[in-house]
């Protein structure tokens, strides 16, 4: 019955809600389980993916432009805000994705709106808050809050210091794959 309810595969990663879903054994006491041990490596090289993006402009106020949002990320906020209105988790993580792939900061780009950083942090807010809140202070100060306009963020000023919190996307131990596929893997007989 779950996986009737469940929408089909999209081409971009599920990516922010693995990592918490991962601790679900077994729904329901369904043999199926959604969260595979791949998706939530995937999800980690994901999350890794975003930090590294955001880390390269660490410590340059001088390559973050007060510059708007794009139609295109205009367009994946909307996408986002309607998804989460609605409910509709997994559309909600399509358009993060889509918002970070368009974004400047995830390319070899020399200047990132300030405005994209924002909102993406903005939109990573509600599953991860930690990250959002430790990379909103570092780029926009202390005050830094979540919002989805993006239309008067402005960088920190001043020389920011050199990142100096760790990864919030910390590899996944061996010993938790190991006892994961123990416990999901393992084939039930008959009765």
């Amino acid at each position: 019955m779950l996986n009737q309810l469940r929408p089909a595969p999209s081409p971009h990663n599920r990516f922010i809600n693995r990592r918490t879903c991962s601790s679900i054994a077994k729904p329901f006491g369904a043999n199926d389980n959604d969260f595979l041990i791949e998706g939530l490596l995937q999800t980690a090289a994901r999350i890794r993916a975003f930090e590294t993006a955001l880390r390269k402009y660490a410590g340059c106020n001088e390559t973050l432009t007060a510059d708007k949002l794009t139609v295109e990320q205009n367009h994946n906020v909307k996408r986002y805000s309607e998804a989460v209105q609605d409910l509709r988790v997994w559309d909600a993580m399509d358009a993060i994705d889509a918002f970070f792939d368009v974004a400047s900061f995830s390319r070899a780009d020399t200047s990132v709106s300030a405005a994209e950083v924002s909102v993406f942090l903005s939109l990573l807010n509600p599953v991860t808050p930690m990250l959002a809140a430790r990379y909103g202070a570092f780029f926009f100060g202390a005050g830094w809050r979540p919002g989805l306009d993006g239309g008067t963020i402005r960088p920190s000023t001043g020389l920011r210091k050199p990142v100096d919190f760790p990864l919030f996307s910390d590899p996944i131990p061996e010993a938790f794959i190991e006892a994961y596929e123990r416990r999901f893997r393992q084939v039930r007989p008959n009765s």
